[in-house]
């Protein structure tokens, strides 16, 4: 009895294993000193831009959509540079003592303005990027056709009765 327990439980655990026919592929994303990061993994193998782009040149619509992601993060880790350098500036600025003057400097606040503008900037890349990594893992794993839609929006939107009047979000 015990063999046959254990027999099932192998069978089960190479089943649950080698289980895929194709990578699965999930992503993940994580924030640094400089900016955000985002990894792709394979189950539980974190994969490099080589392997990456070796799946995903599979298919060209996903190979696109991978690519403008690509883009957006590098547009984003150029904003995240240079708010970072403007941070660093503007705390230079700020603690080391400025010499005597009758005039006082007008330099901190467009610092401050300027990393806070780049922030805001860079915001808008970032969250893109995240999505437009997302879509192409998604486009890989599920492979939308083309009169289909997204698994995650099936087409239809709520509608709200509020007052006897429909919004429509």
């Amino acid at each position: 009895m015990r063999k046959l327990i254990f027999i099932v439980f192998l069978l089960f655990f190479a089943h649950h294993s080698f289980g895929q026919y194709e990578p699965y592929l999930t992503v993940d994303y994580r924030n640094n000193i400089i900016g955000q990061v985002i990894d792709i993994y394979d189950g539980p193998q974190k994969l490099n831009k080589a392997q990456i782009l070796d799946l995903m040149s599979s298919d060209t619509e996903v190979f696109e959509v991978y690519q403008s992601a690509l883009r957006k993060q590098r547009i984003n880790l150029g904003l995240d540079i240079a708010r970072t350098a403007v941070f660093l500036g503007s705390t230079y600025y700020l603690i080391v003592p400025q010499p005597q003057s009758s005039q006082p400097s007008n330099l901190y606040l467009p610092l401050v303005v300027s990393a806070l503008g780049i922030d805001i900037v860079a915001g808008f890349f970032r969250r893109s990027a995240r999505n437009l990594t997302r879509q192409a893992v998604d486009l890989y794993n599920f492979g939308t056709p083309k009169n289909q839609a997204s698994p995650y929006f099936d087409g239809k939107i709520p509608q709200t009765k509020i007052f006897a009047y429909t919004f429509y979000f």
